[in-house]
Formats: C-alpha cells, sequence, structure tokens
C-alpha cells in the first residue's frame, strides 16, 4: 500500500496498481528463481538439468507429450543415478 499511495500521484490510481503489483510478482519470482539455484537449496547437491531445478513446467510439457519414460533415462545416462527433476 505504501508503493501505491507513493506511485498515484504520478501515474494514477490503475497504473500505480499494476506498477505495485508487477514489482511485488518480479520480485517474488527472482527470489524463488534465485533460492532453487542456490547452494543453500536441500535439494542443491543433487546433479540435473537448470530448467528442471527452477520450473516444473517444462516436465509438464515433456509428460504432456507422452515421452516422460525416455527423457528421464536420457537425464539418467547423463547424471547418473540421481537426477534432481523438480
Amino acid at each position: 500500500l505504501a508503493l501505491v499511495n507513493l506511485l498515484v500521484r504520478n501515474y494514477g490510481l490503475l497504473r500505480a496498481l499494476f506498477l505495485t503489483f508487477a514489482t511485488y510478482y518480479s520480485t517474488l519470482g527472482i527470489s524463488v528463481l534465485c533460492y532453487r539455484l542456490s547452494p543453500l537449496h536441500p535439494l542443491a547437491r543433487y546433479p540435473g538439468p537448470t530448467i528442471c531445478k527452477v520450473s516444473a513446467v517444462w516436465m509438464a510439457r515433456i509428460t504432456a507429450t507422452g515421452k516422460r519414460h525416455i527423457y528421464l533415462q536420457r537425464l539418467h545416462d547423463r547424471y547418473g543415478d540421481v537426477v534432481r527433476v523438480g
């Protein structure tokens, strides 16, 4: 609310609300992304593709094609017995 109050004078109510929500959600997304890629994450010691560490959307896309088992087999061939996919 404090940010909206500061921005209302210059941008109007709707634009101030949009900027506030955009700032909040982009900050939230960037912080989640940084945490999932950081060594502080509990699964950081397990290898795997970066896209799978960041989001489950990639695995959902692979699953929708019906080729998940093939993709997981390739990941195990590349990274070993334990692979981080989520």
